[in-house]
């Protein structure tokens, strides 16, 4: 979250960066301030020596001098790691579903396949 203007917001992308000789564990927030329209960023690093967290935020042009830095060192984006819609993948649990008429009678029976990503796949439908 950042708070800029009075204003509180969410990041609008995030960067996982490379490793250098000083620091480990970086990660850049980059967000933009609803009220001023001004770029925001926070870079999260850890100090290899003294393994101390540092938060550095920034807004402006100083903000932007720091994302065209960092783009050299980016190694990918939490974009990246989001799941395409698709076919389900990874771990899959059968999902069952009875579809009924007026009366009540089971008219069919869906088969599908879920991902714990919200991802679904019909497979198989059954007429009594």
């Amino acid at each position: 979250m950042f708070n800029h203007c009075g204003r509180k917001f969410r990041a609008s992308d995030v960067w996982f960066l490379a490793d250098t000789k000083d620091c480990s564990n970086r990660t850049l927030y980059i967000g933009y301030c609803p009220r001023c329209n001004k770029t925001v960023t926070r870079l999260f690093e850890t100090n290899k020596t003294q393994n101390k967290t540092f938060n550095k935020p920034k807004s402006g042009l100083k903000a932007e001098k720091e994302i065209e830095l960092c783009k050299s060192d980016k190694l990918y984006t939490y974009f990246d790691l989001v799941i395409e819609k698709g076919k389900p993948c990874g771990w899959i649990y059968g999902e069952n579903k009875e579809i009924r008429n007026s009366k009540g009678e089971v008219i069919k029976i869906v088969q599908k396949a879920c991902d714990y990503y919200g991802q679904k796949e019909t497979i198989k439908t059954i007429r009594p």
